[in-house]
């Protein structure tokens, strides 16, 4: 997503975009489906070039977390912390198309960064590194 900015796990599918891995892969889900088998805190939902996005799950302060569970929280690059978006699973994919994101990273990306980011596989971020 966003020239390939974001890259948004879910069900895996031959011929996805870049190689992006599946929802289950990224968060190292058993190969066969156990319910007993379910993360406390979280999972990982995508990864943009500079950060994290994840869903809480039943106890995200065990994993230092802001937010409640069933929120989607981002693991900011310029604060290194986890930061509560205020949008929940079901509302976040609505946030993500909405015109949210050119806002959320405002003070994150340049154009220069933009047109880098297209160069990029999904194996691929960026390091920024700067002094205030």
């Amino acid at each position: 997503m966003d020239d390939g900015w974001l890259r948004v796990f879910g069900s895996p599918v031959s011929g996805a975009a870049h190689g992006v891995p599946g929802l289950a892969r990224v968060n190292q889900f058993p190969g066969t489906f156990d319910p007993a088998s379910q993360p406390e805190t979280g999972s990982v939902v995508a990864y943009d070039v500079l950060g994290v996005f994840a869903l809480n799950l039943a106890a995200p302060g065990r994993a230092d977390r802001p937010g409640a569970p069933g929120e989607v929280v981002y693991f900011a690059p310029d604060s290194l912390r986890w930061k509560a978006l205020g949008v929940g699973r079901s509302t976040w994919p609505a946030w993500l198309v909405s015109g949210a994101l050119d806002e959320f990273y405002a003070d994150l990306r340049c154009p220069a960064g933009r047109r880098e980011v297209r160069t990029l596989n999904s194996a691929q971020g960026l390091t920024l590194f700067g002094s205030r």
